[in-house]
């Protein structure tokens, strides 16, 4: 069956006040994601996406708009046999342009394969890396600092290390909360001082569920789990959810981000 979707490589922008959803294992997770996103729209109205795996591959669909307007339900009905695992975003800018190049997730193929990622947060060395990688021959599509994240991962020197993602992870500085999808797993993140929010869920017959707030767990019936820690990386599989830490010995004390609480988060959720 021919794929409706694009399924190559595509840019993104990640901002302040994004919204991230995500779905392991579910037969509706097409559907799943998409109350999960209009759960956190007010957290992003410029543009929505989402990557879906059908457990061999990645396929993706965003554009620009409300979640309603990217995906109508003639687009879901498309989507919903392709997949049992989803990640989605809603985008908010706060700098940098407002156009498709910039809709998340991203999806790319690399020497390991395909991964999606989707990002909420901000990088402060991101300009830096970026020159960095340009000099040495690398070429970016979009404008943002998620496109950098990347680049890091598809970097031989860093795919050989025995914990790529964490090896990564050390590289960023700043605000981040990430999610990975590949063919067979879901890989949540959160930078170590915790600053954007990010919680855990679980459905019934073994699914997860991982959101930017809690109040999206809340409408798609997941069980709040707890939070993502500051500095950790969950692994969701078909062995269930396994954790480990990317920045070594709990030395940082967290700093949450004040206006989750006062201004970006929907008040019906529990942050922080």
């Amino acid at each position: 069956m021919k794929s409706p979707f694009y399924d190559g490589a595509v840019t993104d922008a990640a901002k302040e006040k994004c919204g991230l959803f995500g779905i392991f294992n579910h037969p509706a997770a097409v559907e799943k994601c998409y109350f999960g996103l209009h759960a956190l729209q007010h957290r992003g109205q410029e543009s929505a996406g989402m990557a879906l795996s059908d457990g061999q591959r990645l396929l993706s669909h965003r554009g620009m708009g409300l979640v309603s307007e990217v995906f109508p339900q003639s687009r879901l009905r498309e989507m919903s046999p392709w997949g049992q695992s989803c990640i989605g975003h809603v985008r908010y800018s706060t700098a940098g342009s407002s156009r498709f190049e910039n809709a998340q997730p991203i999806l790319v193929e690399y020497s390991l394969g395909q991964i999606a990622v989707a990002h909420n947060g901000n990088l402060v060395n991101a300009m830096a890396l970026r020159d960095e990688y340009e000099a040495y021959g690398s070429i970016f599509k979009g404008t943002s600092d998620s496109e950098i994240i990347v680049h890091l991962l598809a970097k031989p020197t860093h795919i050989s290390k025995p914990d790529p993602l964490a090896h990564v992870l050390n590289h960023l500085k700043g605000a981040f909360s990430l999610l990975f999808l590949y063919p067979d797993r879901i890989e949540a993140a959160r930078d170590p001082c915790g600053i954007r929010p990010l919680c855990l869920g679980r459905l019934e017959k073994g699914a997860y569920a991982v959101a930017s707030e809690t109040c999206a767990l809340d409408i798609v019936d997941a069980e709040f789990i707890r939070e993502v820690e500051p500095g950790e990386i969950v692994t969701l599989n078909a062995k269930g959810l396994h954790s480990r830490f990317f920045d070594g010995p709990r030395t940082v004390t967290p700093a949450h981000c004040t206006f989750e609480q006062v201004y970006f988060a929907d008040p019906s959720s529990t942050v922080f």
